[in-house]
């Protein structure tokens, strides 16, 4: 549709500006060559709170993008106010970042590192929940629901790309997404392949 082929002629825009050469395939063991770029801009409608975060982490090789929901506000009992999805997509991005930048190449089996990759989502959620608790003042779940306004609340996406060698010595992509934030693939001949499951949750 318009929006893919949008997407698609931006991505090779921007590769194309970026690479003069196509590298040589990866020899087995080597480290794999990562290009990256990152830009998030405020939403016209909230111009001085910009709700998305991501992670351009080439040092270890960690990549994603937070969009924070809502657009709304939540109330402190401190009366302090804060965007919810801006709160929600910081805590987020600032808790994966240093967790997967703890994990070197070749400490995890493909299998070990999924099931780490789901803690490390899984404590991401229970920060958020957390931080929302402290805010309103509660310390349970169910305290929370009914002291929350209607548009109350700290929630984000999150689609988040690792790269790193396994035990194998090879290199390879993890692809995580919470939501709708997508992840796509293309390729030399700029064809774009999303990966990742609106509104699921997947590794």
């Amino acid at each position: 549709n318009d929006f893919h082929q949008k997407v698609r002629g931006k991505i090779i825009e921007l590769l194309e500006a970026k690479v003069e050469t196509t590298p040589e395939p990866e020899a087995k063991g080597e480290r794999v060559r990562l290009m990256s770029f990152a830009r998030s801009e405020a939403h016209e409608r909230h111009p001085d709170r910009n709700e998305d975060s991501y992670i351009d982490d080439k040092e270890h090789s960690v990549f994603a993008v937070f969009d924070g929901v809502g657009g709304g506000e939540i109330t402190g009992i401190n009366n302090e106010r804060l965007g919810g999805g801006e709160e929600a997509s910081r805590i987020a991005s600032e808790y994966i970042k240093q967790e997967l930048a703890k994990i070197g190449e070749g400490d995890f089996s493909d299998a070990n590192f999924i099931h780490k990759f789901v803690e490390i989502l899984g404590k991401a959620d229970e920060k958020i929940h957390e931080r929302a608790m402290a805010l309103k003042g509660v310390t349970d779940e169910d305290d929370l629901k009914n002291v929350q306004g209607k548009r109350e609340y700290l929630a984000t996406t999150a689609s988040i790309v690792k790269v790193m060698k396994g035990v194998d010595g090879n290199s390879r992509a993890f692809i995580a997404n919470v939501g709708d934030s997508r992840v796509y693939k293309v390729d030399k001949n700029g064809h774009l392949e999303c990966v990742t499951v609106d509104d699921g949750k997947k590794i």
